[in-house]
């Protein structure tokens, strides 16, 4: 991972340089963040960029042109495609050179080419105009700030907290973005945790002049593939899906890595990542293991699983790596929250850099692509099949009455056969007055393509899951690793979001289409697999047990600004029961408290420190 850094301003490089340093800085700081080496460097009229990082590691380039210089941090999975219908030769030219060709021969329209995780920046010549473009998914972060006056300089970064370092920018924080956070949902689409930095909503372009100011449009949306619901070996597009998503994120032979679960989501990877490479260059696979914890997948079921598919095995064991012990906790500092499980993750990439990995494969965001499932019913009906839908609702009514492996109930799916009525949102219980109605603000996404599910479409377009991959690349750039996601592969998000729901879900198999795929690759064990491994254990031992008197002190202090967020009575009383008991929301709004006033320390350090 490489640091970056763009400015405009007037006075000449020794002011862009003024201006670039400190945000720079500031990201060698950060958590995650390598130091700062070698890198590029480029300067237009006014403006200045600045990349920085591992040597021969960069994922962040620059490009110059007759036009514009363009700054490119991510990774282009159709490399291929675009140097063909350029005309030149895909070995040749950079990321970054393709983009500023593209951008060259048709300016935005450019941005809607390109697939894969990015964030593209441009000062189009001549003049100081800046057009900056981030990927529909959001995957790689991107914000700036403006003092909103036209002497005023205007700088962008790929991390919200590095901008408060350079001179004049406020670390005033957004009292509503913190307030949705306690709602469980993201900023407003352009905001940040900070009132005076924005971001670039994904799927946008950001334009700025001095004259003009700013502007927002879209360029690009997801765009469901209707040819799914035609599919007649849905299976083997699945498996074909797969295959690109994981052949597109493979790093250098020997290179890859996986954090293998054992579910059946990173069994999928690790099988096509299996398929695509010789027996000697296999990716190893890492995972948390544990001995005295009732945690995660029984270990026997993994061994077959990475024996089965020969994959060279790295167990973790986990028991002793709690939240918040090890004297090495950290937050991120543009956001108030903190992954529970940084210290197995932490280990994971300490034990891959000695390995010699550069790419380690993550599994998560495969469960929002198969939200909605419950649809299944309404699903077969619509598509003129009674007999289906009769059997396979007896065949849930008697799971039902077994206890047998299911999601949802006979009940429960008859329910969505008829028109869903919206029911006005309440804010959450736990909210104070003042959060809550900060929380209700409407956040103008735009509604789901008609044909796909709502709940399905929040799930996989939802920004939280932007903010947790960009923690996930800082904290492993700190390694030098690039984690990346096949589940966010743009080909395989969009066939999904049109796949019918009676092919995500139909009574005794949740995930279905994954499930039969996998049944030809791996162990009955792993395909057959229902119940998930649960990581609360884990979680428990530490916020409840070894780490109680931290927790408490915490939340507890005089200073504390959680309590205009959450109500005190409601965090205060009965904390360490809520943790043990408690699932999805409810369960975890102590936790982010204490990660709030976490941030609030640290944000008040590097201040003082800067």
């Amino acid at each position: 991972m490489t640091d970056w850094a763009v400015a405009v301003a007037e006075g000449g490089r020794e002011r862009l340089d003024a201006l670039l340093s400190p945000v720079l800085r500031a990201l060698g700081r950060g958590e995650g963040s390598p130091p700062l080496a070698g890198g590029a460097s480029a300067y237009g009229p006014g403006c200045g960029f600045r990349v920085a990082g591992h040597p021969g590691k960069a994922n962040t380039q620059i490009a110059s042109g007759t036009q514009a210089i363009l700054l490119f941090d991510g990774r282009l999975e159709n490399r291929a495609a675009l140097a063909a219908a350029l005309g030149v030769d895909a070995a040749g030219p950079s990321d970054a050179q393709l983009v500023l060709a593209l951008w060259e021969r048709s300016g935005e329209a450019a941005f809607a080419e390109l697939r894969g995780p990015f964030a593209v920046v441009v000062q189009q010549a001549p003049g100081r105009r800046l057009v900056m473009a981030r990927d529909v998914l959001g995957d790689r972060s991107l914000s700036y700030w403006w003092g909103g006056q036209r002497q005023a300089p205007f700088l962008a970064a790929p991390d919200s907290a590095s901008l408060l370092a350079a001179p004049g920018v406020s670390g005033d924080w957004n009292d509503r973005s913190v307030a949705r956070l306690f709602a469980i949902q993201a900023p407003l689409p352009g905001e940040t945790y900070f009132a005076a930095v924005h971001e670039v909503p994904r799927g946008h372009v950001v334009s700025w002049t001095a004259e003009g100011g700013v502007e927002i449009r879209r360029f690009t949306r997801l765009a469901p593939d209707w040819s799914a619901r035609r599919e007649r070996d849905p299976v083997g597009r699945l498996r074909e899906l797969l295959t690109e998503a994981v052949r597109a994120s493979l790093g250098a032979p020997g290179t890859t890595g996986i954090l293998l679960s054992g579910g059946l989501d990173s069994a999928a990877i690790a099988s096509r990542a299996a398929a695509l490479t010789s027996p000697g260059e296999r990716p190893a696979a890492l995972t948390w293991v544990f001995d005295e914890l009732p945690a995660g997948e029984p270990t026997e079921s993994i061994a077959g699983l990475v024996e089965a598919l020969g994959l060279p095995w790295h167990p973790i064991v986990a028991d002793q790596l709690w939240p918040l012990g090890g004297g090495d906790w950290t937050v991120e500092r543009s956001f108030p929250s903190a992954d529970l499980y940084q210290r197995p993750l932490r280990e994971s990439l300490r034990r891959a850099s000695e390995l010699g990995l550069e790419v380690l494969f993550n599994g998560q965001y495969g469960d929002h692509l198969w939200v909605e499932g419950g649809m299944w019913l309404r699903a077969l009906l619509r598509r003129g099949r009674p007999d289906l839908a009769a059997t396979s609702l007896l065949r849930q009514w008697r799971l039902d009455r077994s206890g047998g492996p299911r999601r949802g109930t006979a009940r429960g799916a008859l329910r969505r056969v008829l028109p869903i009525t919206p029911v006005p949102t309440a804010p959450p219980a736990w909210l104070t007055a003042e959060a809550s109605a900060w929380a209700l603000a409407d956040a103008g996404e735009d509604a789901p393509p008609t044909g796909v599910n709502a709940a399905q479409w929040a799930s996989v377009t939802d920004p939280l899951a932007s903010q947790g991959i960009h923690w996930n690349r800082r904290l492993a750039a700190r390694w030098g690793i690039d984690v990346r996601f096949p589940y966010r592969y743009r080909p395989l998000v969009e066939w999904m979001l049109a796949t019918p729901a009676d092919r995500l879900y139909s009574p005794g198999a949740n995930k279905l289409l994954l499930r039969q795929m996998l049944r030809a690759e791996v162990p009955a064990s792993t395909a057959n697999r229902w119940r998930a491994g649960s990581l609360a254990p884990l979680a428990i031992r530490g916020l409840v047990e070894r780490e109680r008197g931290l927790v408490d002190s915490v939340l507890r202090d005089p200073a504390a600004a959680w309590p205009r967020f959450v109500r005190r009575e409601w965090v205060l009383n009965g904390l360490g029961d809520r943790f043990r008991r408690e699932h999805g929301a409810p369960g975890v709004i102590g936790w982010l408290c204490v990660c709030l006033e976490l941030w609030r320390k640290e944000l008040d350090s590097r201040a003082l420190a800067a």
